[in-house]
């Protein structure tokens, strides 16, 4: 009943606010070859703050972040430049996406608007997922690496009521949409530190939340290594967690000069430290030094880790065994 009151207030305040209008996006791929057309709707969730250009119809989303303002976007293209919806509430835009294979994608550092866009159309491209990103920002906007990762951390770390919020919306739409099928919670690189301090801050009851997803993926952690399992062996058993790393990420070893620590996703783990409730699973003999080794398309050409991310996206269980210590060659086994 609590649910259904609660769905009735977002759809009056869905009265309020931005029309149901079609914007552009300014849309830059940077040099990147990358058809946007044809794409599912994806639904974005973001805090950054929006301003609309009304002589020029464009939607414009700044590196300023509001955690007071949610926005609610449908991402749409027929053709090669996506367009964006605005809407008021969760339930409402959550209503305009299909809801079978669907992942929940918590981008990384150094993402703009445009970047959160190109990830979220390679990924749907690669895999045949319908998305929701969840979209903070974090690009750079000076030549201080050092303070802009510690503002893009400081922006996940304030963004952790946005995704509680979040969570709440989406039982909610799921319940009155009768969505069966669990999604995945796919998060990357710096991404992962939102889900650190959301279950570190003693603030949220996370394992209720957190049992909407039948995977969670911790890709390419960039968190610190040490005491990683403290946090991680608070997700609750039911919820498979799979944790990729790369011994040779070059970007990770950037992150470690940054801040002076170990970074999870690019480090040798001792069996004593390794997260009970979780599956590691290394890359370095695949992927070489590459970061982004879910979307890169030399990284696609591999039957492995394609398979292994096809596996875990559409919401399969991976055979729960460790291969840290292998140098070998097989970094991965994936149970069909």
């Amino acid at each position: 009943m609590k649910n259904y009151l609660l769905l009735t207030l977002f759809l009056s305040l869905s009265l309020f606010g931005f029309a149901d209008e079609e914007y552009k996006i300014n849309y830059n791929i940077k040099g990147v070859n990358l058809d946007a057309s044809n794409i599912h709707p994806m639904l974005v969730v973001t805090n950054r703050v929006l301003d609309v250009d009304n002589t020029t119809n464009e939607v414009h989303l700044s590196h300023e972040i509001d955690t007071s303002d949610v926005k609610y976007l449908i991402v749409t293209s027929n053709k090669a430049n996506p367009k964006v919806k605005i809407y008021s509430t969760f339930h409402e835009a959550f209503s305009k996406i299909k809801h079978n294979n669907l992942v929940m994608h918590v981008h990384g550092f150094g993402q703009d608007f445009n970047a959160t866009l190109r990830s979220g159309i390679t990924l749907q491209k690669n895999y045949d997922i319908n998305l929701i990103l969840f979209d903070v920002p974090t690009e750079t906007v000076s030549f201080n690496i050092f303070s802009e990762f510690k503002r893009s951390k400081k922006y996940f770390k304030q963004s952790t009521k946005n995704f509680d919020d979040f969570l709440n919306d989406y039982e909610v739409s799921a319940k009155y949409y009768n969505v069966n099928d669990k999604p995945i919670l796919f998060l990357h690189s710096l991404g992962n530190y939102l889900l650190e301090e959301y279950i570190q801050s003693g603030t949220y009851d996370y394992n209720e939340k957190l049992a909407v997803f039948e995977n969670i993926l911790i890709n390419a952690p960039a968190v610190k290594k040490k005491h990683h399992a403290e946090w991680i062996e608070k997700i609750d058993e039911d919820i498979n967690v799979y944790i990729t790393i790369n011994k040779k990420d070059f970007t990770l070893k950037g992150a470690e000069f940054i801040t002076m620590t170990r970074q999870l996703g690019s480090s040798k783990i001792k069996q004593k430290h390794l997260a009970s409730n979780a599956s590691y699973l290394t890359f370095h003999t695949l992927a070489g030094s590459e970061h982004n080794y879910f979307i890169n398309p030399m990284m696609m050409a591999n039957d492995q880790i394609k398979s292994f991310y096809d596996q875990v996206l559409e919401g399969h269980s991976i055979v729960d065994e460790n291969y840290i210590n292998n140098e070998e060659g097989i970094d991965l086994i994936v149970q069909n």
